[in-house]
């Protein structure tokens, strides 16, 4: 099992960075923190999780959100038109941060409802 979530892990390194080779995004202490914050979920996944390595591809998104949020807040006209208005980065990456951090407030709640304090 562990080989298959390191090819799974490795296999997931390769896409993104064919994904993201040409754009070049600038490089900020708030994504590289994101980044360790991925790989120490990707970790602690593959560690107590069988299929751990599938949560390197639920880590895509919010990752994508915290490192192109400019990007993807200037998109518009998609879905025939109903998005017109471009969005504020800083929300973008602030929704990519909560998804990020959304498995250890899922475990701080299970820890006190179980009775932790």
């Amino acid at each position: 099992m562990i080989i298959f979530n390191i090819l799974v892990a490795v296999l997931v390194v390769i896409i993104a960075y064919e994904l993201i080779k040409g754009l070049e995004p600038e490089i900020t202490v708030e994504k590289l923190v994101a980044v360790v914050v991925c790989a120490i979920w990707f970790i602690l996944a593959c560690l107590f999780e069988p299929a751990g390595a599938m949560v390197g591809l639920f880590l895509f998104v919010p990752l994508g959100l915290i490192w192109f949020g400019d990007e993807l807040g200037s998109l518009t006209g998609l879905h025939y038109g109903i998005i017109d208005q471009e969005s504020p980065g800083f929300l973008i990456r602030l929704f990519g941060w909560i998804l990020l951090m959304a498995p250890l407030g899922v475990g701080i709640f299970q820890w006190i409802t179980a009775g932790g304090f």
